[in-house]
């Protein structure tokens, strides 16, 4: 199930990435509006989420070792950018 949901945001975040070049170049939205909305919501919203709750919501956190993604004394000011951008967006 892991490797599923990460093969699905990779493909939003690589397909969102391509779709902004293509709009870059045509000056257009090419598959309309509402796909945009929704390719935009995955990468933006679900993206952090999915990090966040795999990668370092109840995991060791040791600022000597590689288990650390924040530093313990930043943990908390990285929660707020992170919430702050999605929440901006």
């Amino acid at each position: 199930m892991g490797e599923t949901l990460i093969f699905i945001i990779l493909f939003c975040v690589v397909f969102a990435a391509v779709y902004f070049i293509a709009y870059f170049i045509a000056g257009k939205r090419i598959l309309g509006r509402g796909f945009s909305i929704f390719i935009n919501a995955i990468v933006v919203l679900v993206s952090p989420w999915f990090f966040l709750s795999h990668f370092d919501v109840g995991v060791g956190n040791d600022c000597c070792s590689d288990s650390a993604v924040f530093s313990p004394d930043h943990r908390l000011s990285m929660y707020f950018w992170v919430i702050f951008v999605v929440h901006s967006i």
